[in-house]
């Protein structure tokens, strides 16, 4: 069963007992501060979070930015019939099409990253809006909005939050020895591996799934 904010917290601190007292003085807006940041950075480190978004499209506009829950684009889909766009590089547009691939005009051929989170579409759309660009990709996780709330991130990665969550406190605690955050950093390495590593075969490709 998915844990709660309010018994993470409580994890937390049990966890940073195992090699030296908790510090005192640490309030719990501190500690879910800290929590949503080590979820964070678990949806990073794992891409376990799968998104869609829809972009709705201009015409004569050829960049669209992503909101910043994104942490990649992996997949756009286009228009109704949800038709793969090609993924290509700037690099790539430039040596088929020469400089004026930055102005053509006509039907939408395939899409590019600015960034990671920047959404370039080839060719700029000529009609007007009503058209969708379909966008996937791995999402950060969100934050806590209440200590009954649990975190989206699947269960088996609650101890990787707390490990993170931990190495990022000993960073922090003026009292603790220095290996103590190298420690709690690779009990959090050692959860991001085992969970990638028992991850069944195919996942990795998540974005072969279902369209919005």
């Amino acid at each position: 069963m998915a844990r709660t904010r309010k018994q993470l917290r409580a994890d937390i601190m049990d966890n940073y007992r195992l090699f030296g007292e908790f510090p005192p003085g640490l309030t719990e807006d501190w500690l879910n501060t800290h929590l949503d940041e080590a979820a964070r950075q678990v949806s990073k480190d794992t891409e376990c979070i799968l998104g869609s978004a829809q972009v709705g499209v201009t015409a004569g506009i050829r960049v669209y930015s992503m909101t910043t829950d994104f942490i990649s684009i992996e997949r756009v889909e286009w228009g109704t019939s949800h038709s793969n766009l090609e993924r290509v590089s700037p690099s790539e547009l430039q040596h088929r099409y020469g400089d004026r691939w930055r102005v053509s005009t006509g039907a939408v051929q395939s899409y590019y990253l600015e960034g990671q989170r920047y959404l370039g579409i080839y060719n700029i759309p000529v009609t007007g809006s009503g058209a969708t660009a379909h966008v996937f990709g791995p999402k950060f996780a969100r934050a806590f909005t209440a200590d009954a709330s649990t975190s989206e991130l699947p269960t088996a990665l609650d101890r990787a939050v707390v490990e993170y969550a931990c190495a990022e406190l000993a960073g922090l605690d003026e009292q603790a020895p220095p290996e103590r955050e190298g420690r709690f950093q690779g009990r959090y390495n050692k959860q991001i591996m085992g969970y990638l590593n028992d991850r069944p075969i195919g996942q990795e490709v998540w974005f072969v799934g279902p369209k919005n």
